[in-house]
């Protein structure tokens, strides 16, 4: 019989809704015997980013501060320790771009994205602002949205 999923990266934030892909992801994972990764996706605050940065991609982690790149391995290491058992691996991106999420899920052969809905309010969610959206419209690897 062959498993539904082999590698699933879940995405993490200090959310309602990404708790809940967390859950929910663990718990296919657990279901299909998959792997996990967890990902952050960091924003580098905007005084250490260089003012070419969104020009030339993504900014390098040097152009993060020490608070923002400790707050995101925090972040990842109390997910990875709500599900211990599954023995995640953890990696912050550099970006907050939903691309950048599906382009790691690629390069580590995942396949399936669980992350949660964020709420931007009626325009932001009317004009499809955000990185469930982004995942959504740009991702050839599905995606599965935690509400």
């Amino acid at each position: 019989e062959t498993a539904m999923f082999k590698s699933i990266v879940i995405a993490i934030a200090p959310s309602d809704s990404a708790n809940k892909a967390l859950t929910l992801g663990a718990d296919l994972a657990r279901f299909c015997g998959a792997k996990v990764t967890l990902v952050h996706a960091a924003a580098p605050s905007d005084a250490m980013a260089p003012a070419d940065a969104a020009l030339f991609g993504e900014p390098p982690i040097a152009y993060y501060s020490g608070d923002e790149v400790e707050e995101s391995q925090n972040l990842l290491q109390a997910a990875a320790q709500t599900i211990s058992d599954l023995h995640p691996d953890t990696k912050t991106l550099a970006t907050p771009a939903g691309s950048h999420i599906s382009d790691f899920a690629k390069t580590i052969g995942a396949d399936l994205i669980v992350i949660g809905r964020h709420h931007h309010g009626f325009l932001g969610d009317m004009f499809g602002h955000g990185l469930s959206r982004s995942l959504l419209d740009h991702s050839d690897i599905p995606v599965l949205v935690a509400e």
